[in-house]
């Protein structure tokens, strides 16, 4: 669960661009690596989650292709 910090603007940016760029396809999108704190822990998670969900899309792909 998050705490009572807060998110840095431009983390908060990066971060709608990111879930923007995910809505439309683009698994490639990621936050910075370097961030810490809650900004770290955002970044990190959302890095995960678009990882996730592109192995998911490549799995997808596979199976369409063997299935036809």
């Amino acid at each position: 669960m998050i705490n009572s910090e807060t998110i840095a603007p431009s983390v908060g940016n990066q971060l709608l661009d990111g879930l923007l760029a995910l809505r439309a396809g683009d698994f490639s999108y990621r936050l910075p690596q370097n961030l810490v704190g809650l900004d770290g822990k955002i970044a990190d998670t959302f890095n995960e989650v678009i990882a996730q969900n592109q192995r998911m899309a490549r799995e997808f792909e596979r199976i369409s292709h063997v299935v036809g």
